[in-house]
């Protein structure tokens, strides 16, 4: 493998691992809590950081096929504004104003997982960043 192939594939190799790093903490690591709420009527729905747990795994699952395409098909602009994008998604599902949000208070478990799942995200963002970069200085 010459230079420039393995400057092009090492961000998105980090970023598979950032994203890897992300399914992890928020399912195993760094959970959610299981509570639930009960509702008026006696039914028990899921709180809303389980929610935001589920959105987080489905858009690390994105991330991490986002960097195996970078990886096999050295699509390093399109993965890397993929990368970027999905970074911010990250940080909207988190925020309680654009996204699904985390619990009010602040001893539950979700307040743990949130910051994580944001340096996990800047992570990807300045790597989509990096690979956007690098792609226009091999063109």
């Amino acid at each position: 493998m010459e230079k420039t192939e393995k400057t092009l594939r090492l961000p998105a190799l980090l970023s598979l691992l950032a994203a890897i790093a992300l399914v992890v903490c928020v399912k195993y690591i760094t959970p959610v809590c299981a509570g639930m709420l009960e509702l008026a009527s006696g039914k028990q729905v899921f709180m809303k950081c389980h929610y935001t747990a589920v959105v987080l795994v489905f858009l690390g699952i994105l991330l991490a096929v986002n960097a195996i395409i970078a990886i096999c098909f050295k699509q390093n602009i399109t993965s890397g504004l993929m990368a970027i994008a999905l970074g911010v998604c990250v940080f909207l599902v988190l925020s309680d104003a654009f996204g699904i949000g985390i619990c009010l208070k602040p001893e539950m478990a979700c307040h743990v997982t949130a910051p994580v799942a944001k340096v996990l995200a800047t992570v990807e963002i300045l790597l989509g960043l990096w690979m956007c970069v690098n792609a226009k200085k091999t063109d």
